[in-house]
């Protein structure tokens, strides 16, 4: 049997879920992102392609500090909701591109390994397919605050 070298730390732990915009296009406007290299990994005649991944984590979102223990189950639904909310948007705004014919809403998460030498477990599921500027899942945009969690800012700035 060969040897095996344990998985780096970062690579076992658990991966909170997050929603993932997937993009479906037309034929013309796959051929003209496989050419543009914006999708290095597209390969010949792809036309759905992992856009975004969005993740409003409650300790940010109501700026609570790690000393005060864990979220509660109001404030986990209210970050997974505003998570969601961020996901559509987004979605809204590629389903205005010219040539994106629908986005599908997906959502992700890995558990915890339960060994060293293999990662865990991912969990994918369907959330929701939006074809239309018009089609909504869930009522309501993001908060200001959840939106810049969602692009990396500071979230007191806003």
């Amino acid at each position: 049997m060969p040897d095996r070298k344990p998985l780096p730390k970062d690579q076992l732990a658990a991966e909170f879920e997050r929603f993932e915009c997937w993009v479906r296009v037309t034929k013309e406007l796959g051929l003209a992102i496989e050419h543009s290299g914006l999708f290095p990994s597209a390969s010949r005649g792809q036309r759905t392609f992992l856009f975004s991944s969005h993740r409003v984590g409650p300790r940010k979102l109501f700026s609570i500090p790690k000393e005060a223990g864990f979220p509660s189950e109001y404030e986990i639904d209210q970050a997974r909701n505003e998570s969601l909310r961020c996901a559509q948007r987004k979605a809204l705004e590629l389903l205005k591109i010219e040539g994106v014919t629908s986005v599908r809403i997906a959502s992700v998460s890995r558990k915890e390994a339960s060994t060293r030498f293999t990662r865990g477990r991912v969990k994918t599921d369907f959330v929701a397919e939006m074809k239309s500027p018009a089609d909504r899942f869930i009522d309501g945009e993001p908060s200001d605050r959840a939106w810049a969690i969602n692009l990396g800012l500071d979230p007191d700035s806003v």
